[in-house]
């Protein structure tokens, strides 16, 4: 029998299907970013669009918003401290791929360091690959840049062996664990 929703773990978008959702609405949003931003010139919007889009799928993935937060928040500060050192799209977009790979990887989810490198090599190379392959003049070629990169993305969760990160040292048994903290707070 499933547990009770209210006793469920939040999942965030960590699904196949939200990362489709997420890809379309990134697609989108590269579109009317573009236009919006495009009179401070194509690399400054792409590169500002880049690292926003990171930054929203790294909290739309989270296990829990706590982390999505934080991981979001180490994101923002890394790319644009990136963007202002390295302004070159080039670095931005590169300095983007990683990130995500790291945030998503190493803070989000836990995975064996192999596992780790294999999927997000796998992930954001055929993303950058499909990216360049749709990716186009204008903004409807950079929203399909952006629609192919985000859809390899999607692909994610169905790579199994992924669960997220607890804050409960390893050995440590949840039910123990909570009853723990719910005596500290009856103790108060």
């Amino acid at each position: 029998m499933p547990a009770p929703a209210s006793t469920r773990s939040r999942e965030g978008g960590a699904t196949v299907l939200g990362g489709i959702a997420f890809a379309a609405a990134a697609a989108a949003a590269a579109v009317v970013w573009q236009l919006a931003a495009g009179r401070f010139g194509l690399a400054t919007a792409i590169g500002t669009f880049a690292i926003g889009a990171v930054v929203v799928d790294l909290l739309w993935i989270a296990p829990d918003l706590r982390r999505g937060v934080a991981a979001a928040a180490g994101a923002g500060v890394l790319l644009g401290f990136t963007a202002l050192v390295a302004p070159w799209l080039d670095a931005v977009l590169a300095a983007c791929a990683v990130v995500l790979a790291v945030g998503r990887s190493g803070l989000l989810f836990r995975r064996s360091p192999a596992r780790v490198f294999a999927v997000e090599a796998a992930l954001l190379g055929g993303g950058l690959v499909l990216a360049r392959l749709l990716g186009g003049p204008g903004p409807l070629g950079v929203g399909a840049a952006v629609w192919g990169f985000f859809l390899v993305q999607a692909l994610y969760p169905a790579i199994g062996g992924a669960r997220p990160r607890s804050d409960r040292p390893p050995g440590v048994d949840r039910f123990e664990d909570a009853r723990r903290r719910a005596l500290a707070v009856l103790e108060g």
